[in-house]
């Protein structure tokens, strides 16, 4: 099978148990006090099929939690196959994506631990969304597909972004309640999410029946003016009293400016101007959040229990060599961090192990988590991971790909990890190498 062939790529296959003696150099007292209490926040990036240049880079990716490859068309016969998904989009009707590009940036984020939404609707992709939301059939339909189709292909769910109109049109919140609740109710037994994407000033046309079914309302609290932050709070606001919890409630921020009908990337802005001021929000009449703003918002979301934030979008920030996750993104982390909050995701570590029973590559090791992979052979160690000052991490173990295991930190964030290596006595270390 090509690796072009979606349904082929399944990132989560059932493996054989790896028997390696693991055991967890854990001791409670190196624990920092309340260090599981933190409050866990999840950052939502769209990244669209038409705009992936730059490609996200690894350090971009450590400060997300989820990436939204935006987006399909809802299919009309509500059947979301491979097909369907990878119609490659023409100037016309756009109904799919790129299945390459998809696979690319699912396998590249998930070796960071954030996981991969498909984005379905949006501007001028959002045509059938009334047809299946008003039909019982179509709407069961398009739920246990997408349930499918997300599952084989390791993908964490999907975000219904219901435009053109901004919102669902008046009679239609029943059908959008009906819609979300059929998907939430396919995907939970299977570990997915679904969330919607609303438009900020038009609660109402939404309902709190289709909020309170979604795992996350994701708040376009942008395009409608000055994305300023009494505006955030407005909207915030708006939302909280209709969703069944804060904690639902994402609130979105713009890597661009807008001035009346033109729009302008903070990455171009920040080219043309690389001097602009971390509390400038203005730029030659596009108003936009600058890093000092989007700190400010971060926080703002910590103090109020919400879920998160969600970035239109998230190739539009400005990457430099000192600030290689983007000036944007690390300015919302920085805005978390100072309210004691960390991010909800855990990083991957995978144990990798060549068929050469009995034996390590040595028989003592450590080293930084640079690229998360350790090589070892199947045999008797001990394996432990410390952060960067000093303090043990807990982790996990599942069962891998092909007979390897995989070992990953709990309710850590990204960065640079220790990990110690050590035999076992009796486990033999293979020749230096």
């Amino acid at each position: 099978m090509q690796r072009k062939d979606l349904m082929t790529r399944k990132i989560f296959p059932t493996a054989r148990r790896l028997k390696l003696g693991l055991a967890l150099a854990l001791a409670a007292s190196c624990l920092a006090p309340n260090a599981f209490a933190q409050k866990k926040m999840k950052i939502f990036g769209f990244y669209p099929d038409f705009d992936l240049t730059p490609m996200l880079t690894n350090a971009q990716l450590d400060l997300l939690t989820h990436v939204i490859y935006f987006s399909i068309m809802m299919p009309a016969d509500g059947n979301l196959t491979d097909t369907y998904v990878t119609t490659v989009p023409t100037s016309g009707q756009k109904p799919g994506v790129n299945g390459q590009k998809l696979i690319d940036v699912r396998d590249r984020a998930q070796t960071r631990g954030v996981k991969v939404l498909l984005g379905v609707g949006g501007a001028e992709r959002s045509d059938n969304i009334g047809t299946v939301a008003g039909n019982a059939n179509l709407r069961a339909k398009f739920a246990s597909s997408a349930a499918t189709f997300c599952t084989s292909n390791g993908l964490a769910g999907v975000d219904i972004d219901w435009e053109s109109p901004y919102s669902p049109p008046g009679g239609a919140q029943g059908n959008l309640a009906s819609l979300v609740q059929e998907i939430s109710s396919a995907f939970k037994p299977k570990g997915l999410i679904v969330t919607i994407s609303v438009n900020g000033e038009a609660a109402a046309a939404y309902g709190s029946a289709a909020m309170n079914a979604a795992d996350n309302v994701l708040i376009m609290a942008y395009d409608n003016g000055d994305p300023s932050y009494n505006q955030a709070v407005s909207e915030m606001g708006t939302f909280g009293s209709m969703a069944g919890s804060k904690s639902k409630l994402v609130l979105g921020v713009p890597f661009y400016g807008r001035t009346g009908g033109a729009t302008m990337t903070y990455s171009d802005m920040y080219k043309a101007n690389p001097s602009l001021g971390a509390g400038t929000n203005n730029y030659q009449g596009y108003m936009f959040n600058g890093p000092d703003l989007l700190s400010q918002k971060a926080g703002y979301v910590v103090d109020q229990s919400a879920g998160g934030m969600m970035i239109w979008q998230v190739s539009q920030d400005a990457v430099t060599t000192q600030t290689a996750g983007g000036i944007l993104l690390s300015a919302m982390n920085k805005g978390f961090t100072n309210k004691g909050a960390t991010l909800d995701k855990v990083v991957p570590i995978s144990i990798v192990a060549p068929n050469r029973a009995g034996r390590i590559a040595r028989d003592r090791e450590s080293g930084y988590l640079a690229s998360r992979t350790l090589t070892l052979a199947p045999g008797g160690y001990r394996l432990s991971v410390v952060s960067p000052d000093g303090r043990s991490v807990r982790f996990v173990t599942e069962p891998g790909q092909s007979g390897n295991s995989v070992a990953k930190l709990a309710g850590t964030a990204s960065g640079r990890y220790l990990y110690r290596l050590q035999a076992e006595p009796g486990a033999l270390a293979d020749p230096a190498e």
